[in-house]
């Protein structure tokens, strides 16, 4: 069980200024943030929450690759790598210093008067000094860049607006022998079927993906609203052997995520809901688990499409987002916990035209204590043209409208939440225990009453 505690604080970004931040995304310790906006990089440490490196990208860079849209960690923390809007790809060196300890040391006062007398005033994390520097460029020649997923130590996947998923190594060289195209997949309901039919569908390509080696394939989002599961008999992914499965009763999905724990696929909709499925281990198949909506209680109107869902590290709590503002939290397997629909802002704030609580993207940080959050809120000004261009018919993008700052929300969890098996039978043991003393009592009480009753 994950509970709120009070409102989401704002997180001071003075580097950023008025860049629109376009996603943040962790390592995969939780320990390190990187904040991806079009011109800018920035690496924070998570508790406490100071900036570690910041590297701003030239005019003339720019120009040439195209602003950042997408970023993924290496798993061991040493490299990130962008992705641009031209289809460039930017891989970045994350190094410590030899010759440094660390940051904001701590120290204290000359002064008698004015030292901390206990140890727990200090900063007991180190934070890791770090540089940042461009190792390599890589030009994609295969259409723009929807999706990136690093499935090894020394390999990651990219989706593209053509159709394929391309293999790159970390030193910036492809492998070519394992690029998978979509009309080339053959895709059924499960694995049982012997007919199965690739996608013939011109200009169909991959909106959003995520790997999992523990459920064993990729989550895929097409861009005509349907959602598979790729997946092949071994984890290197032959392009001969790999074979799509269609998630069925779903044609406009919007996003997905995957709990590896409990091996669910989960799905956001554009009815604002979100599906969960599970792999059928005799079929292979991708079977309805449950369904995580908003009852007429909880909020009677329509938040939106659902842009962003996220699992908690332990796979306890599924957060959900909304294009129309607003995010919830269920549990795994969808009880409502949390919904910032019924919040109160005020008397001043119409939630369902202008949500105060609009999140681009989100992360959980370690444990699962703070939730990270790209807040999008508008300008008085840009705010005013919206909502007249929304009375006549037509919706605004432009992204000068409306500008980003970065929030936390931090959670509390109860102890059963990880392991309640631990608990039950420290229960159940002490129970026994309580109740053998009591026996025993009993049977020296029997005793001593017999040896009276001989006297």
């Amino acid at each position: 069980m994950y509970f709120p505690i009070g409102w989401p604080k704002v997180i001071k970004n003075t580097e950023v200024g008025q860049d629109i931040i376009r996603q943040i995304t962790c390592n995969r310790d939780r320990i390190l943030f990187a904040i991806l906006t079009d011109h800018s990089l920035a690496i924070w440490f998570c508790k406490p929450c100071v900036p570690i490196v910041f590297h701003r990208r030239s005019p003339k860079c720019l120009e040439k690759f195209g602003t950042n849209v997408i970023a993924e960690w290496k798993p061991d923390s040493s490299m990130i790598v962008i992705a641009t809007s031209e289809g460039h790809l930017l891989f970045y060196k994350l190094e410590v210093p030899s010759d440094h300890k660390g940051l904001y040391v701590q120290t204290d006062s000359p002064y008698a008067n004015l030292r901390r007398d206990s140890a727990e005033l200090f900063i007991k994390e180190i934070i890791p000094p770090l540089t940042l520097t461009l190792s390599t460029e890589v030009m994609v020649w295969d259409g723009k860049i929807t999706g990136m997923v690093c499935i090894t130590l020394n390999e990651l996947m990219l989706a593209t607006t053509e159709g394929h998923v391309l293999r790159y190594r970390w030193d910036g060289t492809q492998n070519r022998d394992y690029t998978l195209d979509l009309r080339r997949i053959p895709f059924c309901i499960n694995q049982q079927v012997s007919k199965a039919i690739p996608i013939v569908e011109e200009n169909t390509y991959i909106v959003d993906i995520e790997y999992s080696p523990l459920v064993g394939g990729f989550t895929i989002v097409l861009n005509d609203g349907r959602a598979a599961f790729l997946t092949a008999s071994s984890l290197k992914f032959d392009p001969n052997q790999v074979q799509g499965i269609w998630a069925q009763g779903i044609e406009d999905s919007s996003c997905t995520t995957i709990n590896h724990k409990y091996r669910l696929i989960t799905f956001g909709r554009a009815n604002a809901e979100c599906i969960v499925y599970y792999v059928d281990e005799s079929t292979g198949g991708l079977e309805v688990s449950h369904n995580c909506v908003l009852s007429s209680k909880d909020y009677p109107g329509y938040p939106g499409v659902v842009n962003k869902v996220v699992w908690t590290p332990d796979g306890c709590a599924l957060v959900a987002s909304w294009s129309k503002g607003g995010i919830a939290m269920w549990s795994t397997f969808g009880a409502l916990l949390m919904c910032s629909l019924g919040w109160d802002y005020g008397l001043n704030v119409d939630i369902q035209n202008s949500n105060p609580l609009q999140v681009l993207s989100m992360e959980f940080a370690t444990g699962g204590y703070q939730l990270w959050m790209v807040r999008k809120h508008f300008n008085e000004e840009s705010n005013r043209d919206v909502k007249e261009n929304d009375q006549n018919g037509n919706s605004i993008s432009n992204d000068a409208t409306f500008r980003t700052s970065l929030i936390q929300l931090d959670f509390v969890k109860s102890a059963l939440t990880i392991n309640p098996c631990m608990v039950r039978r420290w229960v159940s043991s002490y129970q026994r225990k309580k109740t053998d003393r009591a026996e025993i009592n009993v049977a020296r009480l029997k005793k001593a009453a017999l040896d009276v009753g001989k006297e």
